[in-house]
């Protein structure tokens, strides 16, 4: 046994570090917390779930746009409007969800089915009814008092899954490597680590289960959500992010910033969030559907504590030489730039440094 502990453990600790890689996908915004402040991602891999104590939420950017009379569908040339009552059928494997002879990959599983639950609610309901289910519907995803709560509710988990998640990290990549070195005599024996570890396991798998639960997630979702433990038991150890990322994916990023960014970051998150509302509505289309996320983007800078004129202020830069900043990607430019490089939008203008 000692001898198949040594040759698995490599492998081990590099799989432990891949799983803790979260892959923010296209229309999802991840809010990681790796030690104490959470930062926003868009894209790419993000090294979040390391320790135990790290959290990952993610958030869905609606990739629809919604109206009373008609859905309108992601399509590789911009998007197809689907009327309701033409919508028909709605089935969903994994990530991808099929209707009407159109097909849309979500960022995740759970965004799938949040996504195929939210068409069939709006297809159902009759259509003098269909604008009041839309303003429920942005109001619910915009709701930071609902998140604040669910965060509340789940409190009495975070303590304990730490905790345990810290031994079995110690235990499996720490005091098991050390024994089987066998150059520390007090250490106790792997075999006993590891029978001390089983019920540290188990604690975690009925904490997390009932967190789920907790948090309105149906059995068979906490089963799967769940599953890759029993596969890989060390990814105990960072449960939490596992979670975190699974129980708040109804949510729009913007609710989730206003309840987990600091002040600053808050900020620059909800001013480039706005201008490409902004941007999207100057194309004149969605008009309906725009008006409603505005809506919500003002909810929630208010559940915030700041302002829509303080968080739509020019930001400041400690870069003499630059004189504006591109609203959708934030980079800077020199005077003479009108418009930026990559977003092909046309500049605004940076606040001026302090005299000295």
């Amino acid at each position: 046994m000692y001898q198949l502990l040594e040759e698995v453990l490599p492998y081990f600790a590099l799989f432990y570090v891949f799983d803790s890689l979260a892959f923010v996908a296209a229309g999802e915004v991840l809010f990681a917390r790796r030690f104490r402040v959470f930062e926003a991602h868009r894209g790419g891999p993000v090294l979040a779930g390391l320790l135990p104590s790290a959290e990952v939420l993610s958030g869905l950017e609606l990739p629809l746009r919604l109206s009373r009379s008609a859905v309108a569908w992601p399509a590789t040339d911009g998007f197809v409007g689907i009327p309701w009552e033409n919508l028909g059928k709605l089935t969903r494997e994994d990530r991808t969800l099929r209707a009407a002879g159109h097909t849309l990959k979500a960022p995740s599983p759970e965004a799938a089915e949040y996504l195929t639950t939210l068409l069939v609610r709006l297809r159902d309901t009759p259509v003098g009814r269909r604008d009041r289910e839309l303003v429920a519907v942005f109001d619910e995803r915009s709701d930071v008092t609902a998140v604040r709560a669910l965060r509340s509710r789940l409190s009495r988990f975070v303590r304990p899954l730490g905790i345990l998640g810290f031994v079995g990290l110690v235990g499996a990549f720490l005091l098991i490597p050390l024994g089987l070195a066998d150059r520390f005599p007090l250490l106790p024996d792997p075999a006993w680590v590891l029978l001390g570890l089983a019920p540290a396991y188990l604690a975690v798998l009925v904490l997390a289960w009932r967190s789920l639960r907790g948090g309105g997630v149906r059995p068979s979702a906490c089963l799967g959500t769940l599953t890759p433990l029993f596969f890989f038991p060390p990814a105990a150890a960072h449960v939490r992010s596992v979670l975190a990322r699974r129980l708040y994916s109804a949510f729009d990023p913007m609710v989730l910033a206003a309840a987990l960014l600091p002040a600053a970051a808050f900020r620059d998150f909800a001013r480039e969030r706005f201008h490409r509302l902004r941007q999207e509505g100057a194309e004149g289309e969605f008009a309906e559907h725009l008006a409603l996320a505005e809506a919500a983007w003002r909810r929630a800078v208010a559940a915030s504590g700041q302002t829509v004129e303080t968080v739509l202020a020019a930001p400041s830069t400690t870069d003499p030489s630059a004189s504006s900043y591109c609203p959708l990607c934030s980079t800077e430019y020199r005077l003479g730039f009108p418009v930026c490089s990559e977003c092909r939008v046309a500049l605004l203008p940076l606040r001026p440094l302090p005299a000295p």
